[in-house]
């Protein structure tokens, strides 16, 4: 049956301020074909699998042991899409679903990378497991973006499963070119860096007892995914403060992130509360709130310091912080690391010691030399770092950030850090895309500190309604979609009603109406109220 549906679609600005977020929100549903009517309509399907060649990692292993940089997982490009790859599935109720099967060989973990991509209103996105034991998702409308690219986490393993659902009242409108996989491998140390569990063991955890004093400032530190021309890697960085105090979505980070690497920063993701829930290791990995896409403000090798800006604003209901800083020429008297080592969960580590300027040039590994006074030294008393802490902030005894890691001596014991001075990357360039000044204090203020900034908590409303007939009688069973800063689905009652509760005042949102029916006389036109 043709499913005949009539919409009206409502604007609605709470408060009439309208925000722009694309954010990496995954909602918490359930793939489709997990449902019983899927399963029963479909009790022996099989996917076909499109095999991918096995790409040569030992070339990769042989650049990043010259480098010694941080990626993790090499680029296999492809051409897929919904019409010529995959297969769709129809459902009872008029709405469809693609499912695709990707294996490559010997990999570690594998992750797509979209362009084109076309979520309608209603539709959701998967990336899962074969077994659907990872499952990313679901993706919705709200993760649709200006460029039309989007990625997700890596998934575990040589085979991943796309399932895109399509509802019957956009039916056709969905598109997915996947244009790009990337394949997880091993290093030349046989160890494997693409996040979770993968750190040494002797880094110690955010929320242990050494992490309880900083609680606040860790919520400014994130976990940067960076997408390269040649692959994936990590680093870390956390959101900025400015003068004028705005929430601007400044965040600092380590020029060598990206050294030798071409950067495609509409595809970098920024992980936020990407952290264990206590002291322990957790066995499960934990949940993440992320961001997608970011553009260069500023950098310079010499103190190696990169100033990143989110494309998009933060959520409020992520609960970030805006780290404060100190621009002063001092070295702390004890200082404080945070940072993802190996991409890993959040840790600490400490150094009850005052740090010194480091006096001497120092010739680093990839080729590059820094002058002298460019850095401050730090020998840690707990915890550590590796591949993926480059660009974590260094916090001193105020809990201001006075530099981010560029390198050291990596050990369980005997650590020493190397961080860029926050004093030397704030006015020591040329101009605006050499220094920090001009983005983190635009008032002109001089100061030399600035605390951090906490944003606001939104205020919350119920958003109710009645679908009704032009004599005034409800219509019971339509399904009214919003879309927008949330994305939820409700059926209207008997008498028409329907209502969305606890939406943050402030954002902006979109209203659409559907009705599965072939009879105009009992369905939803635009005059109806």
């Amino acid at each position: 049956m043709r499913y005949r549906f009539y919409s009206w679609t409502l604007l609605l600005f709470l408060c009439f301020l309208a925000n722009s977020i694309v954010a990496q929100v995954q909602l918490e549903e359930t793939p489709v074909s997990w449902s019983t009517e899927f399963r029963k309509a479909y009790p022996d399907l099989y996917l076909s699998t499109i095999e991918l060649p096995r790409p040569d990692v030992e070339r990769w292993q042989r650049e990043d042991l010259q480098t010694e940089q941080s990626r993790f997982a090499g680029p296999i490009p492809v051409q897929f899409n919904l019409e010529q790859h995959g297969q769709w599935l129809h459902l009872a109720d008029g709405s469809r679903l693609w499912l695709c099967k990707i294996r490559a060989e010997e990999a570690q973990g594998l992750t797509v990378f979209f362009e084109n991509m076309e979520l309608p209103i209603g539709s959701r996105l998967w990336v899962r497991d074969p077994d659907s034991e990872q499952i990313h998702g679901a993706y919705s409308s709200r993760n649709q973006s200006s460029s039309g690219r989007f990625t997700c986490p890596f998934v575990v393993g040589e085979e991943l499963v796309i399932e895109f659902y399509e509802p019957f009242y956009a039916y056709g409108e969905g598109r997915l070119d996947i244009f790009r996989v990337d394949y997880a491998y091993e290093d030349q140390i046989e160890k494997v860096n693409f996040g979770f569990g993968t750190a040494n063991n002797c880094h110690i955890n955010i929320n242990c007892a050494e992490g309880n004093p900083y609680q606040t400032v860790k919520r400014g530190v994130c976990r940067i995914r960076m997408t390269l021309e040649e692959g994936t890697g990590w680093c870390s960085g956390s959101l900025m403060n400015n003068t004028a105090e705005d929430g601007r979505p400044f965040v600092l980070s380590a020029y060598h992130c990206q050294f030798g690497f071409t950067p495609i920063y509409d595809l970098w993701r920024l992980d936020f509360n990407y952290e264990s829930a206590n002291c322990d290791n957790p066995f499960d990995e934990p949940s993440f709130q992320s961001v997608l896409g970011v553009t260069q403000l500023a950098g310079r090798e010499e103190s190696d310091f990169l100033l990143l800006e989110s494309l998009n604003s933060i959520p409020s209901n992520y609960l970030v912080y805006f780290n404060g800083w100190d621009r002063g020429d001092g070295a702390p008297d004890t200082s404080v690391l945070i940072s993802h080592p190996s991409g890993d969960i959040k840790k600490v580590a400490i150094d009850d010691d005052p740090s010194i300027v480091f006096p001497t040039s120092i010739n680093w590994n990839n080729g590059v030399s820094t002058p002298p006074n460019y850095h401050i030294r730090s020998e840690l008393d707990l915890g550590s770092f590796e591949v993926g802490s480059s660009g974590g902030v260094l916090f001193n005894e105020s809990d201001l950030v006075v530099g981010q890691l560029h390198g050291g001596i990596e050990s369980c014991t005997e650590a020493v850090t190397y961080c860029g001075r926050f004093y030397r990357s704030w006015d020591s360039g040329q101009d605006s895309t050499e220094n920090l000044d001009y983005w983190l204090d635009p008032l002109g203020t001089g100061a030399m500190t600035l605390g951090g900034y906490e944003p606001p908590l939104p205020s919350m409303a119920t958003l109710s309604g009645r679908v009704a007939t032009e004599p005034g009688f409800g219509v019971g069973g339509v399904t009214v979609v919003l879309s927008g800063f949330l994305d939820q689905t409700v059926m209207t009652d008997s008498m028409g009603e329907y209502s969305f509760a606890d939406l943050p005042i402030g954002e902006f949102y979109q209203i659409q109406y559907f009705k599965d029916t072939a009879r105009i006389d009992n369905g939803v036109t635009t005059i109806d109220n």
